[in-house]
This record gives C-alpha cells, sequence and structure tokens, in this order.
C-alpha cells in the first residue's frame, strides 16, 4: 500500500487508484494511491466489496499520518491540498476512503497557525477575510507571536484550500469563533507612527475587497488610529486638527 503525493505542484487535481498501473477510478485525493486492490475483468476500475473497503480504510489511515510530512516554511497550507474533493456522487467507488479521512481527520494536527506550526483545525479560528494577499500582509505586521497561535496561516487561503478546510470544520462538534475585525486589526497596530501607518494602509487595502461593506462599520471601532497623546483609538472616536493635522 503506497500514496505518492506531488509536493511541488500547483496543480489542484485529483488523483486515482493504482493496481501497479493506473485504473479509471477517481481517489478523490491527490497523487496515486497504489495497492493490489480487486479490479473488473477489463483492469480499468476498482470493483465495489469489502476487500476494496478495508483496503480503503487502511490507505485513509496512511494519508493522514503522512498528512503532516508534506507541510514546508515556505507553504505551511501545502497539508491541505491532500484533503479530499467532494465526491460525485456521494456513493461512487472512493466513498469508503474519503469519509475515513473526514472520520480519522478530526482531532489531527493538520493545519497550520500563523507561526507555520501544526495545530488540529479546532483549535484555529479563520480570518475575517478570505483575501491570500491580504491575510498575509497582516502576518507580516502582527509582531505578538501569541495573536498567530490561535488563526490559520494565511496561505490556508491559496486556490481551494479555503473551502477543504470548512469541510473540515463543518464535521467538528465542536463551536467554533468567529473571527472579529477588530482583533484581528488591532493584533496588526503598534503605537509607532511608523506601524499605525502600516495598519491603516492595510485597512485601505482592505476597502478594496468585496468584504469591505460588511466590515466597515466594525472597523470603525478598531482601535488602530494613533492619537498625539500616544494611545490608539478608534476611527470613529478620532477627531482630526485641522491646524496641525493632529489627531
Amino acid at each position: 500500500l503506497i500514496w505518492a503525493v506531488p509536493l511541488d505542484s500547483a496543480e489542484d487535481s485529483t488523483g486515482r487508484f493504482w493496481a501497479f498501473f493506473p485504473t479509471d477510478t477517481r481517489s478523490r485525493v491527490t497523487g496515486i494511491i497504489n495497492a493490489p486492490w480487486k479490479i473488473d475483468f477489463g483492469r480499468s476500475a476498482l470493483v465495489p466489496g469489502e476487500y476494496n473497503t478495508a483496503m480503503m480504510r487502511a490507505a485513509a489511515a496512511l494519508i493522514v499520518d503522512t498528512i503532516p510530512q508534506i507541510t514546508s516554511t515556505d507553504d505551511p497550507g501545502r497539508t491541505l491540498d491532500a484533503l479530499p474533493r467532494a465526491l460525485e456522487p456521494k456513493d461512487e467507488p472512493a466513498a469508503p476512503l474519503v469519509e475515513e479521512i473526514w472520520t480519522l481527520l478530526a482531532g489531527s494536527a493538520v493545519v497550520p497557525d500563523g507561526t507555520g506550526e501544526l495545530r488540529c483545525a479546532e483549535s484555529l479560528s479563520l480570518h475575517p477575510i478570505d483575501d491570500h494577499a491580504l491575510a498575509a500582509r497582516w502576518l507580516a505586521l502582527v509582531k505578538d507571536e501569541g495573536a498567530l497561535t490561535g488563526v490559520i496561516h494565511p496561505s490556508c487561503l491559496k486556490r481551494q484550500r479555503l473551502s477543504r478546510l470548512k469541510e473540515l470544520r463543518s464535521r467538528s462538534k465542536q463551536e467554533f469563533k468567529e473571527p472579529d475585525i477588530c482583533e484581528w486589526l488591532e493584533a496588526a497596530c503598534a503605537t509607532t507612527v511608523t506601524d499605525a501607518k502600516a495598519c491603516l494602509s492595510l485597512v485601505a487595502e482592505l476597502k478594496k475587497s468585496q468584504q469591505w461593506w460588511f466590515l466597515r462599520e466594525r472597523i470603525r471601532e478598531a482601535e488602530i488610529v494613533l492619537a498625539d497623546t500616544g494611545d490608539l483609538v478608534a476611527a470613529q472616536d478620532a477627531v482630526i486638527d485641522g491646524a496641525t493635522e493632529d489627531v
């Protein structure tokens, strides 16, 4: 039983089962799953049955145990590429494999936090925005590592990774904390002119996103404006001095 998974592929494709040669049966996970499957007389497809179901459960255990090994420092979210694709239809041959993988993933440390450390999905919150570039820019501004250990790494927002992460989260019985845009922005700000300007620049970029209209009122409550007292205040509480341009 072997799982061969590409490590440098940018393609978001599903793999196939191999019985020492390729079959036409999709596995719904990336890469190649090679094993002595029971196949049809044409040697082109897996046949349903207890034997193949048992083999798929063993393959699922192998995949879940291996996923943490495919992470990397430059792309921690690569682990999510290994999560299953949606079944089409629900009773297709790969169903036992896919369902067993989702079951074994519960509580498994396969999702990177903001520092790149792998944790279980239940311990991490999403970003309030779905934009990879904005989340990466936020990450560069945060100085408190503690603020990064409770949120997913921005690389989890690439391509189809977020949809798979949401599927994993949806299978948990635990209630997740919803991301708060105020806390998110405040974590990226500090009481220096340079840091405050950088955070406001992030807000300016956020204004270009589709999620701005849902977040703008709440953003006004974030304490990210540096006042002349040296304190950070909310935009809705700031007063601009027209004579001196001080806040």
